[in-house]
């Protein structure tokens, strides 16, 4: 009798431990979106917008792959998918926001392109003090103290 009940515990136990490999590689591919949104957040900042937009399509495709894994039935366990649920639900949410500011700076950026200066001129500098041009517009601290140019070691 004990031998008959051995497959079917081995295939519950398969199962089950399935479910929680799948629900553990759902769970990093999360996380690691929302890596990259922190990544693409700086990108916008100080890199190209045009890359951080194609990347972004592509995060978009991500989320709705891993929605349709965690909607899957019998994919993963139902107190996971929950658990799920609500990190996929974190990482929608920054998305759109992502999504929202790069198309309110792409806004900014046409009407500094159309004034004649661009809103990418406007940022802190990253390039070490030495590599930085002599040219550069003055800074607020130098505009406050009334320093005319730019000493060459700043």
């Amino acid at each position: 009798m004990n031998d008959a009940i051995a497959p079917i515990r081995l295939a519950y136990q398969l199962r089950q431990q399935s479910q929680k490999v799948r629900t553990d590689s759902i769970r990093a591919q999360i996380i690691s979106a929302l890596n990259i949104c922190d990544l693409l957040e700086m990108k916008s900042k100080w890199g190209s917008i045009e890359s951080v937009r194609h990347s972004m399509s592509t995060l978009w495709r991500h989320v709705e792959v891993v929605r349709r894994h965690i909607h899957e039935p019998d994919h993963i366990s139902p107190d996971a998918t929950e658990k799920l649920l609500r990190l996929l639900a974190q990482l929608d949410s920054r998305v759109r926001h992502l999504d929202e500011s790069l198309k309110a700076s792409s806004t900014v950026e046409t009407a500094f392109a159309a004034g004649g200066q661009r809103l990418a001129d406007r940022q802190i500098s990253v390039r070490p003090k030495s590599q930085r041009s002599p040219s550069a517009p003055r800074s607020k601290a130098q505009q406050l103290c009334g320093i005319k140019e730019r000493s060459p070691h700043v």
